[in-house]
């Protein structure tokens, strides 16, 4: 846009002459026109007042009319814009109306210098058109001036004469005021050309820096598109690209290669009829259709396609909507990849993770088979041995059974070790959340390893932190035993003299949880720093003769790690050769005011003598240890040897609690607690079994028996449980 120079004619222009979308040539005539106009109008009024001062009111009529004329025309112009008239009007009026005032003045010698404003018209007609337009005008100047000469002697012949004096003013106003106004419109006529050009050459350097800076974006563009493209070219998938009417305006290599084109730019007006297809593109082509029917996006969309020469191949498949400025869908974006290796190795991953699965479940089966045949002849050896040591009377022999007796415990132990890797390593461990007592746990522990310090000459000591005194914890008080019994059962095999020490610190204490720390010391053997870390492997001891000379299968110290970290804590050793060693571990426990659950016996409370017991199990062997440990505690046993004989008998007699197998032949103890359950017997039934694990306790307990004794069978255990079943008020005496 053209900017004027600061004027107040300027200003005006742009104000009510200029309209929005004149360009700048137009701008300048209108300028141009204004201008004139400004400077005539004022100049025609004063000489029509020193026409009437010197008493030629029909002479001082013509530049009155002029002035009107013009000013008439002006405002008309600057209210519709339109130039065109208002320019002739003008040049008309300002070549013809100086001659008619000079005529009525009485020709050259009372008006002549009246001539000069009539210059108006071809300069004027110069600056608003082109030239040869202007020399029109000049022209008719010439032409009005023959006219003059031609009339002047019979106008000087009708004239009054004017003095010399008014002459010479007359000539001094015309001369000044007439080249003053064409002096006016030409300089700024001038400044505007000037302005002009200088802002055209702004302009002009403007749309040089443009383009220069459009090649340079050009050039950058360029590179993107080329770097997309290679990105489009050698991705993996098939990409392309089509209008409303599923015509292709493009795409990439490979799409180009499926639809059997040397390049992409072949598919450019293609559609899919037209294309070597496999099946897969009918897959992809219906997906178009469907967005752009539905304007949605279908994203990731995967289907298996029968190819024609057989087999199938899987595609997936993603296409989007591509809209315009206004929202309207006019075309779409899509790609596709061909899956089919995925899918196989999906495929092999989840037959390698069913197969897995069923390794696992058979390692399961297979170890749980293992531990019930195990269990079985185990109770037996130790149920016998417990009848010989209670019989018996030669110490010798009773010193033999009680090697007997700790062999297959430290048996058993091994299988409970290889049980418990087992279902950590299946993600089968479960930690219990219950109510506990620490003192309760620290009173088994030592209720298990005291006698073997004893029996070895060691000192026990013991720091619990005072903190600890008198808070219930919520946490699993057997595996948390099982750790401690861990440790120190390692400390008194590997120490030949002085001592283990058992502290127990509270290491943060929270509103409803605690972190605590146990250490267990001693004075034995100590472990090279190199097998620190490996200790607490599965199946690793520090040193190869370690087995040899203090036995142990290496699994203690790997449950313990496990063990600690599903309670959320840790576990390390501190350990020199000839030093001794120091383990710990540390473990977050819950707290609550709830009270603990006391599920051992009374002390004092004993088996009830004269209570009348269903034995019922299959193995005959058990039945006869099971029998007579319980005839030597005085109670009265009736043996069936499979449910259904335990029916029959529960039909015939009242019994006090039934000591129930769970694998039996006919029918399985499982199977009988619920036909004993739908009769509406409220007898006490506890599981006796060889099936320890878990599972077999949660299965006996969603049958209806009511506690859980596994095999191999401690009579004390057995008894302590008994002892809670039968109250001495229900004692029934065998008839």
């Amino acid at each position: 846009m053209l900017k004027l120079p600061p004027s107040h004619w300027a200003n005006l222009l742009i104000e009510r002459g200029v309209r929005v979308g004149d360009d700048a040539r137009l701008r300048i005539r209108k300028m141009a026109l204004t201008l004139a106009s400004l400077i005539l109008i004022p100049a025609a009024c004063i000489w029509a007042l020193a026409l009437v001062l010197l008493e030629r009111p029909i002479a001082a009529a013509v530049p009155f009319c002029f002035a009107l004329a013009i000013g008439w025309s002006l405002r008309r112009f600057l209210g519709d814009g339109q130039v065109r008239g208002h320019e002739s009007a003008l040049l008309s009026l300002v070549l013809v109306a100086p001659f008619l005032t000079q005529w009525l003045l009485g020709g050259f010698d009372n008006g002549g210098m009246v001539m000069l404003w009539a210059i108006f018209a071809p300069v004027t007609a110069l600056i608003l058109r082109s030239g040869e337009k202007a020399w029109g005008w000049l022209a008719a100047y010439g032409v009005l001036i023959s006219v003059s000469v031609l009339l002047d002697p019979w106008l000087a012949s009708r004239a009054e004469p004017l003095s010399a004096l008014v002459q010479r003013f007359f000539l001094l106003l015309n001369l000044v005021c007439a080249s003053t106004g064409i002096f006016l419109l030409v300089s700024y006529m001038v400044r505007v050309e000037r302005r002009a050009n200088e802002q055209l050459q702004e302009e002009q350097r403007s749309l040089e820096a443009a383009r220069n800076g459009l090649a340079d974006e050009k050039l950058r563009v360029d590179a993107l598109n080329r770097m997309l493209n290679t990105v489009i070219d050698t991705i993996p998938v098939r990409v392309y690209w089509k209008d409303a009417a599923l015509r292709f305006l493009g795409g990439n290599q490979q799409m180009a290669a499926d639809a059997g084109r040397a390049s992409a730019a072949e598919l450019i007006g293609e559609t899919d009829g037209a294309l070597i297809w496999p099946a897969a593109s009918r897959v992809v082509l219906d997906r178009d259709h469907g967005v752009l029917e539905t304007g949605e996006p279908q994203l990731r969309v995967e289907a298996s396609v029968a190819l024609p020469g057989g087999g199938e191949e899987w595609v997936r498949s993603s296409q989007v909507p591509l809209r315009d400025a206004a929202g309207q869908v006019f075309g779409l974006f899509g790609m596709y990849e061909d899956i089919t290796r995925e899918k196989q190795v999906e495929e092999a991953l989840r037959a390698s993770t069913e197969a897995a699965e069923r390794a696992s479940q058979a390692k399961s089966i297979f170890l749980a088979n293992m531990s019930h045949e195990i269990r079985t002849p185990m109770n037996a050896i130790l149920g016998f041995a417990h009848l010989l040591r209670h019989h018996g009377k030669d110490p010798a022999q009773l010193e033999r059974l009680d090697h007997i007796i700790a062999a297959a415990k430290l048996l058993m132990r091994i299988i409970d070790d290889i049980l418990d890797l087992s279902k950590i390593e299946a993600g089968q461990m479960v930690v219990e959340q219950t109510p506990l007592k620490l003192d309760g746990v620290l009173d088994h522990v030592r209720s298990i390893t005291l006698q073997r310090m004893r029996d070895k000459g060691l000192e026990y000591r013991e720091w619990i932190d005072p903190e600890l005194s008198g808070l219930t914890l919520v946490g699993d008080p057997l595996r948390l035993g099982q750790i401690l019994i861990n440790f120190i059962g390692n400390a008194i095999k590997f120490t030949d003299q002085g001592h283990v020490e058992l502290r127990a610190t509270l290491s943060r204490l929270g509103e409803d949880c605690v972190r605590l720390r146990f250490e267990v010391e001693d004075s034995g053997i100590g472990i090279p720093h190199s097998a620190q870390q490996r200790i607490f492997d599965a199946f690793e001891q520090a040193e190869a003769a370690t087995t040899r000379n203090y036995g142990g299968s290496g699994l203690g110290l790997a449950i313990s790690k496990r063990l600690a970290g599903l309670m959320g804590g840790s576990i390390g050793v501190t350990s020199a050769p000839g030093r001794g060693s120091t383990f710990w571990f540390e473990a977050e426990l819950g707290r609550t005011d709830a009270p603990t659950e006391d599920e051992s016996p009374d002390e004092g409370a004993g088996v009830r003598e004269g209570a009348r017991l269903l034995l019922v199990e299959d193995n005959l062997v058990n039945q006869v240890v099971a029998a007579e440990h319980l005839r030597i505690a005085g109670l009265h046993v009736d043996i069936a040897g499979h449910g259904r004989e335990a029916l029959d008998l529960l039909d015939r007699a009242d019994y006090d609690a039934v000591l129930m197998d769970l694998q039996m032949p006919v029918m399985d103890g499982l199977a009988a607690c619920r036909e004993i359950r739908r009769r509406g017997l409220r007898i006490p039934v506890l599981a006796m079994t060889a099936n320890a694990f878990e599972d077999d306790r949660q299965a006996c307990i969603a049958a209806g028996m009511d506690d859980f004794i596994a095999k191999p069978v401690e009579p004390e255990q057995m008894f302590a449980t008994l002892a809670r079943w039968i109250p001495a008020d229900r004692a029934t005496t065998a008839g």
